[in-house]
């Protein structure tokens, strides 16, 4: 009989954790946060570090490391002062965005959310990350994982 409750035990013992996928919230926060503190220091090549191809800016696409390089250093030198505020983030996994738990509280119908998702970029094991300040919209950051590195990376920003 113990051994039949076991696997139970270990289901509900994993909770939240096991729900969101190979990766935690934790772990996508941490990322999105040392995306946002280099862009806040003007670290463009540690900001760098923090990304993976291909990458979306707003609604460009970059898909070659050299463009990811120049345009993420022009952009880092123009949003500095606006990452530096930033002292908070909320994150969503792919699930949250699935089961209608969207940034902001934007509401999308269950018929429209993979589509939804699938234009912000989440992948499976993904996530979107709100970094903002009280009052200040703030940015969307998606963080998927990368295959090459096995770790979570920004793979778009929407300021």
């Amino acid at each position: 009989m113990l051994l039949l409750l076991l696997p139970l035990a270990l289901v509900v013992a994993c909770g939240d954790e096991e729900e969101e996928g190979l990766y935690t919230r934790a772990q996508a926060e941490q990322t999105a946060r040392a995306f946002v503190e280099a862009c806040g220091r003007g670290e463009a090549s540690t900001a760098l570090r923090s990304c993976a191809l291909p990458f979306r800016f707003g609604t460009r696409l970059w898909t070659e490391q050299k463009q990811l390089e120049e345009n993420l250093a022009f952009q880092v030198a123009r949003l500095r002062t606006e990452a530096a505020r930033f002292d908070r983030f909320e994150v969503f996994s792919w699930r949250d965005l699935m089961n209608g738990r969207w940034p902001r509280g934007r509401t999308v119908p269950e018929e429209g959310r993979e589509n939804a998702i699938r234009k912000l970029g989440v992948g499976r094991d993904g996530f979107v990350v709100r970094a903002f300040r009280e009052n200040v919209r703030g940015w969307r950051i998606v963080i998927n994982p990368d295959v090459a590195t096995d770790a979570l990376k920004v793979t778009a920003l929407i300021p």
